[in-house]
């Protein structure tokens, strides 16, 4: 159906506009959008200059920022790493059994001395090894209470001890069943040599020290021989080495005296040996008292005969308590040390190392090093320790035999001035 309205007429075209463009109203003067910009401040330019600064100032943030994440994380690996280091460092407990109280508390003092510098001087890296101290007295009792209380309480795994032989001796019926190695620096007595195979020392046995003796005296023309000895398993295993070795060589052992260790009543004993009229007196001790009360009551009984003794009396403190009494006295000793032992041990202390000091020090070292090696059971140390060797401080080579024994050197030294100097 067709519209009845009229057709509509097409509008005429404006001039100057293309009708196939797109239609856009342009901007009066008087338009709203034309008020609305001219109403608004344009931004400020800001200078090339000013926005390097800010792009500096913000890389240079940034790089700040790194670097501290960088540091953090560095120091927590660091700390990581150093936590991992310690954790892998093993420890090891040792003990060590010494008189730290009584008349031998001097020796004992020495000999944690000696050890300090041992350990000291080795520095291990990987392995910390820790030293309990144990008071022993040089009693046979308090040695057994003391080894007893290092194995059971503080669970060590080697016991450096005991100086005196009677004590160590006492000792080894307790560490040797329970496995713990025992390696004394000081004990000299024969029958340490059969004590256990978890037994060692660092010094020779009194079997070598008998024979070296008694060839001393026969080289010095002494035939009638007199021995006067303290108790126990050092005075008794000395006194039979030198009779039997001094005897093998053609001398006469005249008489032998014993007195009880620190005893200071020695004249009966003295009396005796004088009615035999000896050429010479070898003196067995290791107790201060005694040694000091047996050379003045020789003098005041008038007893005339050379003066010989064992390593024991090498001490300076007795000798000064005895004076001008003992100026000649002739003793078979093993060495103080290799001379750079002792010139080490003399700066570091400001003090002379006597006896046994450069054994403790070899005690420790053969230890450190087993453990070091990886040993950290008794078992395991006893085992590495007959595989050791190495020249000791003590001039010895700590090589120890079936029987955890070390060959020795002696020599004699001779009291001049109140003083010991090396017999010509």
């Amino acid at each position: 159906m067709e519209s009845d309205k009229e057709p509509s007429q097409p509008a005429e075209p404006v001039q100057g506009v293309n009708p196939s463009a797109s239609y856009q109203t342009p901007l009066s003067k008087t338009s709203p959008d034309a008020e609305l910009r001219s109403s608004v401040t344009p931004p400020p330019k800001v200078p090339k200059y000013r926005s390097r600064r800010v792009i500096i100032a913000v890389v240079v943030l940034v790089l700040a920022l790194g670097a501290f994440v960088a540091f953090l994380v560095a120091t927590t690996q660091s700390k990581a790493a150093t936590k991992a280091a310690q954790s892998a460092i093993r420890v090891v407990k040792i003990g060590l059994l010494e008189p730290t109280s009584g008349d031998n508390v001097t020796i004992g003092n020495d000999r944690k001395r000696s050890i300090e510098l041992a350990k000291k001087d080795l520095n291990l890296q990987n392995v910390k090894i820790e030293v309990v101290v144990r008071d022993s007295e040089c009693d046979a009792t308090a040695a057994v209470k003391g080894a007893k209380e290092l194995i059971n309480d503080e669970h060590v795994v080697a016991i450096i001890g005991d100086d005196c032989s009677t004590s160590t001796l006492a000792a080894a019926k307790v560490t040797d069943p329970a496995h713990v190695v025992l390696i004394s620096p000081a004990a000299t007595s024969a029958a340490l040599t059969a004590a256990g195979d978890y037994v060692f020392r660092t010094v020779a046995s009194d079997v070598e020290q008998g024979k070296f003796a008694a060839t001393v005296l026969h080289k010095d023309a002494i035939s009638k021989l007199a021995i006067i000895h303290e108790d126990g398993a050092y005075g008794e295993g000395l006194a039979n080495s030198v009779t039997q070795n001094f005897v093998a060589l053609g001398g006469t052992v005249v008489d032998t005296q014993v007195f009880p260790q620190s005893s200071i009543d020695v004249v009966t004993q003295l009396q005796h040996i004088k009615a035999q009229n000896p050429q010479a007196i070898y003196m067995i001790s290791g107790d201060y008292s005694s040694d000091t009360a047996v050379f003045l009551k020789i003098n005041e009984l008038g007893l005339k005969a050379a003066l010989y003794g064992s390593e024991a009396l090498k001490q300076a403190s007795w000798i000064n308590d005895a004076g001008s009494v003992v100026e000649g006295l002739w003793i078979t000793s093993i060495p103080d040390g290799t001379n750079t032992f002792v010139d080490h041990y003399r700066s570091e202390y400001n003090s002379e190392p006597n006896d046994y000091i450069a054994n403790s020090y070899d005690a420790y070292t053969a230890l450190a090093l087993t453990i070091d090696s990886g040993a950290n059971t008794g078992e395991q140390i006893k085992n590495a320790l007959y595989k050791t060797s190495f020249t000791g401080a003590s001039q010895a080579t700590i090589k120890f035999d079936k029987n955890g024994d070390v060959s020795g050197s002696y020599e004699v030294v001779v009291v001049k001035n109140g003083k010991f100097e090396l017999a010509n």
